[in-house]
């Protein structure tokens, strides 16, 4: 079974400057640094589950983006956004973790 929790964090700072996909590896890294039991998908290449919102054009920064992260095992939020901010940089540090069932999608 996997937990999925939805993270609000923002972009913003020099870390504006980031493509999409440097911020999705820049929050893969910041995963693995927390040491969240993050699920990986099945096949030829696995790879960390997680979901992203669209796109922001390089040098826009935000106060809210959103990804889901998928959790082999449930923690609490409130320990998920601890574990995350102490794992990320300034300009990326998550502000609101929520878990999320697969009714709200």
């Amino acid at each position: 079974m996997l937990f999925r929790y939805r993270v609000t964090f923002p972009k913003g700072g020099r870390l504006a400057l980031l493509s999409h996909l440097e911020v999705t590896h820049a929050l893969e890294r910041m995963i693995r640094r927390a040491e969240l039991p993050y699920a990986v998908t099945q096949g030829f290449s696995p790879h960390m589950k997680i979901g992203f919102g669209a796109a922001l054009p390089v040098g826009v920064g935000s106060t809210c983006e959103i990804f889901d992260l998928y959790l082999t095992s449930y923690l609490a939020p409130a320990k998920v956004l601890s574990r995350l901010q102490a794992a990320s940089p300034a300009d990326l540090r998550p502000t609101h973790v929520a878990c999320v069932s697969a009714k709200e999608e």
